[in-house]
């Protein structure tokens, strides 16, 4: 779409890479919460230092897009926020870059990230050697620059974990305005995270399996892509007429919102499953006030982005939840909702997430590199559920339909760290059949209604909700002897037949059919299988299982959290417990 420029002649990219090395380069959540503050930050640095604040397209976490006039303002913009990057943020990568407005804004967007990804080239990294005559950070390995405090003991810190610790009480604040923000403007819960970093620490410490969630939005790039197609149809069809950088306004402060209120609506609904209930859970001495703590701890809340730890038990509820809500958010997102409903397919977006499940001393980068393996995984949604216009052309790529994913692994082996070797080594059997069903879809399918049927009955074999019957077959408890439906030396003699391939499983699987009453029945595929064949886009055609997933991801999922809370029991009993005032 072309338009003037209003005076402006140059556009400015400045933009952080390498964030998750930045924020879990060490397991000190103080440095980890301090580094997700710095990140923060550069979009408000850039707020302060552009003077025409007109000319500013977006300026959120780790990223600002600003027209200027004159290509020596962005040069004078760009130095000002490196520069100060490398003195109160030492260790975080920040690059920019500057290209010429055209008449088309799309293509001068294109132009400046080229620009950028050369520019990033062209730095290099950064690398801070230890010396023989230098003392090393005792968080970091870095050299050493100056003594911190941790509680009574005064520690050796380098420059960049010095300063991330003295944003953590930064982080403090803005997440706590955040979640009072959140909670006054929906009327909901009034939830907190612990007001002391050191007792996030413990919890950390002490919990025996910590949730590590990294989820990010679906389709985002297409649309950015052909942004001005997208805004003409949306003229044509008798929609608000938009320039370029008025709709990326609008859709990154409406998608900023969506992802917070779908965090919120996450923290809450793992509230009410009795997360933060003071007598079953280390969460101890956190409520106060009538404001209740969540064993919830956001690193990254930035676009469509969001990296969050989470107590073990509750974290696959979390992000389903979160999944849900920020479809539904961006559905109620004026911008957002008529563009996606263009590009798209549907009136919303949707997203994809990896859920790691590890020890809690398991060190923090290595879990990240987990969860972000398992969101590459769930992001084969985009491949399967795809949106065909009519007006496209057969050889082009389609877009995804609006279709949210998950995918999680619990790690009890770390020999394998990585999900590739994972699940070459430990997760196929010799007859190469998958030990696992992900990814499982987590949109509702009567909101895929509008997706071609191929996709539909992909999204169908692949639900969430088909697993979730089967965690509550694992789960379920006789209410007569108080004792597991089915057995758990059953069970796990079952996994380990299951895991010497389809033929052996399926063996053990008929000397067991006498369970089928205690729910038995619930865990088979089809027939007399535990066994499934799969296809996908790249993949072909294979066997795989469900069964492995449910076994490992039973203990992991809440006992009251069944597939009913789609509007269902859980709902009337939320609503119930916010009028009386909530488990106190």
């Amino acid at each position: 779409m072309n338009a003037e420029n209003n005076g402006y002649n140059f556009l400015v990219l400045i933009e952080t890479s390498g964030n998750q090395r930045y924020l879990f380069k060490t397991n000190k959540l103080r440095e980890n919460v301090g580094a997700s503050e710095l990140t923060r930050r550069v979009g408000e640095w850039v707020k302060s230092a552009v003077t025409d604040q007109a000319g500013i397209v977006l300026a959120t976490s780790g990223k600002a897009l600003v027209q200027v006039r004159e290509r020596t303002d962005g040069e004078r913009l760009i130095a000002e926020i490196t520069t100060k990057a490398l003195k109160e943020a030492p260790g975080m990568q920040v690059a920019g870059a500057i290209a010429p407005l055209s008449g088309s804004h799309g293509d001068s967007i294109a132009a400046v990230h080229k620009r950028l990804d050369a520019n990033r080239d062209a730095m290099g990294s950064i690398r801070a050697p230890v010396l023989p005559w230098t003392h090393p950070c005792a968080t970091s390995g870095l050299s050493a620059a100056e003594y911190c405090t941790e509680g009574r003991t005064t520690l050796p810190c380098s420059a960049e974990s010095a300063r991330k610790r003295e944003a953590a009480s930064g982080w403090k604040q803005y997440i706590g305005r955040l979640m009072q923000r959140v909670s006054q403007q929906n009327d909901c819960s009034q939830l907190f995270l612990a007001g002391n970093i050191d007792k996030l620490q413990n919890w950390v410490d002490e919990t025996q399996w910590l949730g590590v969630v990294f989820a990010d939005g679906n389709g985002l790039g297409q649309i950015f892509l052909n942004l001005d197609e997208h805004l003409t149809v949306l003229k044509q069809n008798g929609g608000e007429e938009l320039t370029v950088f008025e709709a990326m306004r609008r859709f990154s402060e409406e998608l900023e919102t969506a992802t917070e209120n779908a965090f919120f609506a996450a923290c809450e609904h793992v509230h009410w499953l009795g997360a933060s209930k003071p007598e079953r859970h280390r969460y101890r001495g956190f409520i106060r006030d009538n404001r209740i703590a969540v064993p919830v701890i956001p690193l990254v809340l930035a676009g469509d982005d969001m990296t969050v730890l989470v107590e073990g038990e509750y974290a696959l509820a979390f992000t389903r939840t979160f999944l849900r809500s920020f479809e539904e958010e961006t559905r109620k997102c004026k911008t957002i909702s008529a563009i996606a409903d263009i590009a798209l397919g549907g009136p919303r977006l949707s997203a994809g997430a990896g859920v790691a499940l590890v020890k809690h001393h398991f060190p923090f980068h290595l879990a990240h590199e987990l969860a972000d393996d398992l969101l590459k995984s769930a992001k084969k949604v985009k491949q399967n559920v795809v949106y065909r216009d009519s007006s496209a052309t057969a050889d082009a790529t389609p877009p995804p339909f609006p279709a949210s994913a998950l995918d999680f692994h619990v790690l009890f082996d770390a020999s394998y760290t990585d999900l590739e070797s994972i699940r070459e080594h430990r997760m196929t059997t010799h007859g190469k059949a998958r030990l696992y069903g992900g990814p499982y879809v987590v949109t509702s399918l009567d909101d895929l209604q509008n997706a071609p049927p191929a996709g539909r009955a992909w999204a169908s074999s692949h639900h969430f909700d088909k697993l979730i019957k089967r965690f509550e077959a694992l789960n379920a408890v006789d209410e007569d002897s108080q004792r597991a439906c089915l057995p758990s030396t059953q069970m796990h003699a079952l996994r380990e037949a299951v895991g010497q391939g389809k033929t052996v499983g399926d063996a053990r699987l008929k000397e067991l059919r006498w369970l089928d009453g205690q729910g038995l029945a619930t865990l088979v595929e089809t027939g007399e299988s535990l066994f499934v064949e799969r296809s996908d886009v790249k993949s072909g055609s294979v066997w795989a299982t469900r069964f492995v997933d449910a076994v490992n991801g039973a203990g992991f999922w809440p006992a009251d959290d069944g597939a009913a809370t789609e509007g269902g029991e859980h709902a009337e009993d939320t609503e119930s417990l916010r009028q009386s005032g909530g488990p106190q």
